[in-house]
């Protein structure tokens, strides 16, 4: 958990769901703009369309879920935990109502956005560069639904900007908490030798998460937490 900005960073996809957060509910009386409002606070908990009057997730979102027959004052809707079983082709039909194409091209952007700095001394300021990293990452967690492995299609760019985001991340560490211990010295001179927190700085041997058959990280290790982006398998 990211304590300056009280998000998780920590990846969710790499435990494959074998269900899925089902919502149905029909509210055929509904103005236009309270169904509105309706589909923005569905999509903000995780929820996408299947089809008119059924949502579903690969997240368990069974807690956020259960309340909302009520609030909705739906008396026929229901909120259901169940398995997707694939076609005997093998095709996905569920994939279609995801758009992956272009998260994974912002994937890509934010692989090359940054990639460069990843092999190269760091220059300018390394608190400021450090904040908007995982700002944009952050990003991904609003956009991504972390559908189950089987659902990605083929040469899937999160994992590779994901050990980019966390490499670089901990690169930029020590000249961000040395700019950070100048900026507290304005202050307090007492303050100048507080520490920022790391991606990977405890608790390495909790480096054990693989998408694929591979490590994310890059280097046969995954960062685990401390106090400030701790990780874990959804």
């Amino acid at each position: 958990m990211s304590k300056r900005t009280g998000r998780d960073t920590r990846p969710r996809w790499k435990c494959p769901q074998s269900t899925w957060t089902v919502l149905t509910f029909s509210l055929p009386d509904w103005p236009n703009a309270a169904r509105g409002a309706l589909r923005n606070k569905l999509r903000a908990l995780g929820f996408a369309l299947l089809h008119d009057g059924i949502r579903i997730s690969p997240r368990d979102l069974s807690q956020p879920a259960a309340a909302l027959p009520d609030e909705l004052e739906a008396p026929d809707g229901h909120v259901l935990r169940a398995t997707h079983v694939p076609r005997g082709t093998g095709e996905t039909p569920l994939r279609s109502i995801y758009d992956l194409d272009s998260l994974d091209q912002a994937y890509r952007d934010f692989l090359g956005a940054h990639r460069p700095a990843a092999t190269r001394a760091p220059t300018g300021n390394p608190l400021v560069y450090r904040t908007q990293l995982m700002s944009e990452w952050l990003a991904f967690r609003d956009r991504d639904p972390e559908l189950p492995e089987e659902l990605l299609p083929e040469q899937w760019a999160r994992p590779s900007a994901y050990a980019l985001f966390i490499g670089l991340y901990d690169r930029l560490g020590p000249g961000a908490e040395a700019r950070f211990g100048e900026v507290l010295a304005r202050v307090d001179s007492s303050l100048a030798q507080v520490q920022g927190p790391s991606l990977s700085r405890e608790g390495r041997r909790d480096r054990t998460h693989h998408v694929r058959g591979h490590d994310v990280s890059g280097d046969r290790h995954e960062a685990a937490p401390d106090g400030q982006a701790r990780r874990d398998q959804r």
